[in-house]
């Protein structure tokens, strides 16, 4: 056989696993994002609009976290996390394998359990609680709408040896906090200590900001402030910093 013969048969042998590699790409379609739960008093899937009509209207802006989180997953919004009238996650919770929980209304007894429960089987979250919100909201207060003011999360804090502190004498300007060699934005923003009598693996990184926590066979990852996520705001700077602590809070080991 010539060399050309031989050249022309590699060729036509390249053509067919090219062609049967694009056919069965075709047939298996996008790969599908993964789920993501979300909690959240912040207005990041539901628009926090006064009014009925707009907060109906499909032309109102998305919130940029909420933009940047699904084009990485398919968002779950979650009311409740514990299933009814037990302390175990809910079906659909149970389900999830991630969740962000962006400074939730109070939780009840029975959410704390089965927040719990889950990240010990093996879920991963990435939780905000602020303890001083500072981002502006034209909602009064007293309206259920309103974002949580402070995130009252230490039953959940003490049982994996937390506790969360806040510094009253803190500049009234947004600062920067430091992970990584990369910036988080901070606005009075509220710090980790670690007590004995814990239950979970934590450690206190990035001046006292975040408690990186290992739970059983899962992870939390706690940031004691939101004004990375606020609304209003929006800048490279912001998006790189989500960004990295979406990957330290689900892909780290």
């Amino acid at each position: 056989m010539t060399r050309s013969k031989l050249a022309l048969g590699a060729i036509v042998v390249i053509a067919g696993i090219v062609a049967l590699a694009w056919v069965l790409a075709a047939r298996s379609g996008p790969q599908e994002k993964q789920q993501i739960g979300l909690m959240t008093s912040l207005p990041i899937y539901w628009s926090d609009e006064l009014a009925f009509e707009a907060t109906l209207s499909q032309k109102l802006p998305q919130h940029w976290a909420r933009i940047h989180l699904e084009r990485r997953y398919r968002l779950v919004p979650l009311d409740t996390l514990a299933a009814p009238d037990t302390a175990e996650p809910s079906v659909i919770f149970s389900e999830l394998e991630l969740l962000v929980l962006a400074q939730p209304r109070p939780l009840a007894p029975a959410d704390f359990a089965a927040l719990d429960s889950w990240v010990r089987g093996g879920g991963r979250g990435l939780i905000f609680a602020d303890p001083m919100l500072t981002e502006h909201s034209e909602l009064g207060i007293g309206d259920p709408r309103r974002p949580q003011n402070s995130a009252l999360m230490s039953p959940i804090f003490a049982r994996w040896g937390l506790r969360q502190t806040f510094d009253e004498v803190q500049t009234e300007e947004v600062s920067q906090v430091s992970l990584e060699g990369n910036s988080i934005p901070v606005h009075l923003f509220g710090r980790f200590d670690l007590i004995e009598s814990g239950e979970a693996d934590c450690r206190i990184i990035a001046e006292g900001l975040i408690a990186d926590c290992a739970i059983g066979s899962g992870r939390a990852f706690v940031v004691g402030d939101a004004a990375l996520i606020d609304g209003h705001s929006e800048g490279t700077d912001q998006k790189t910093a989500l960004k990295l602590l979406l990957d330290r809070a689900f892909f780290t080991q």
